[in-house]
C-alpha cells in the first residue's frame, strides 16, 4: 500500500507499507472491536477476513490500483495505492 501526499506538483509524503501488515486475517479480526459503530452497522471479524481477502486478490490482478484519490482546492492531492 502506497499514500503519496503532493503539494503543488512537489511530493512531499510517500509512505510505503507492506499490504501484508495491513491485510491480513489478525487485523481483520481485530478492527471490528476499535471501529466506531455508526448507524447501528456492525461488522464481524469473519465478514473482514473475506473483505481483505478479496481485497488481496484483486491486487494481484491490479498491483497499481487508486483506492482513494482526493484534491484540495489550496493545490494539495493525495493517493492511496492498493
Amino acid at each position: 500500500m502506497k499514500i503519496l501526499v503532493m503539494e503543488q506538483g512537489e511530493q512531499k509524503v510517500n509512505l510505503h507499507f507492506p499490504t501484508g501488515l495491513i491485510l491480513n486475517p489478525v487485523t481483520a479480526t481485530l478492527a471490528p472491536v476499535f471501529m466506531k459503530q455508526e448507524d447501528g452497522m456492525k461488522y464481524t471479524g469473519e465478514q473482514l477476513r473475506k473483505a481483505v481477502q478479496a481485497l488481496k486478490e484483486y491486487k494481484k490482478l491490479h498491483p497499481e490500483w487508486v483506492l482513494v484519490e482526493v484534491d484540495s482546492h489550496s493545490g494539495e492531492h493525495v493517493e492511496i495505492m492498493l
